[in-house]
């Protein structure tokens, strides 16, 4: 389920939907990839300062897929992929990042630096926004492996 409202200059829009997907994954060594399908469906309300109000149903498709590449030890590269044909919506980020501390994987906390980018919008309507941004990020690992744990 979703749910989201914008405000508008002309008016308003609510839309309210819900949607169920499959999806298959592949692990391998250094290479996690996901692929999915799905169907949703958006109930949106636009209400125009001036005029009538129209309530109308969106029916369509959705896609996604995700992959995330160990390019090195310390290096990884991944890309994520959405699209939903209810209301034509594209959103897309791309990026690559570099572990600089616990760089001997000892410890559950690390620091990577990287750069991404993202894209988003209504790839037929012609009306996109891309983004750039630079990212510093830590986090918290677990190790799942047995073979990997000291």
């Amino acid at each position: 389920m979703h749910s989201i409202a914008i405000g508008l200059p002309a008016g308003q829009s609510r839309a309210t939907g819900a949607s169920a997907a499959l999806g298959y994954r592949l692990r391998a060594a250094r290479l996690s990839a996901t692929l999915g399908a799905g169907y949703a469906l958006r109930r949106t309300l636009r209400r125009l300062s001036v005029g009538p109000s129209s309530r109308f149903t969106e029916p369509g498709l959705t896609f996604q897929g995700d992959l995330f590449f160990q390019a090195k030890p310390l290096t990884n590269v991944n890309a994520i992929v959405s699209y939903a044909d209810a209301n034509r919506y594209l959103w897309a980020r791309t990026g690559v990042k570099r572990q600089f501390t616990n760089t001997q994987f000892r410890g559950p906390v690390a620091l990577a630096i990287g750069a991404e980018g993202t894209a988003q919008g209504h790839p037929i309507r012609r009306s996109s926004r891309n983004h750039t941004s630079v990212s510093a990020s830590t986090g918290h690992s677990k190790l799942a492996s047995a073979e990997l744990t000291p």
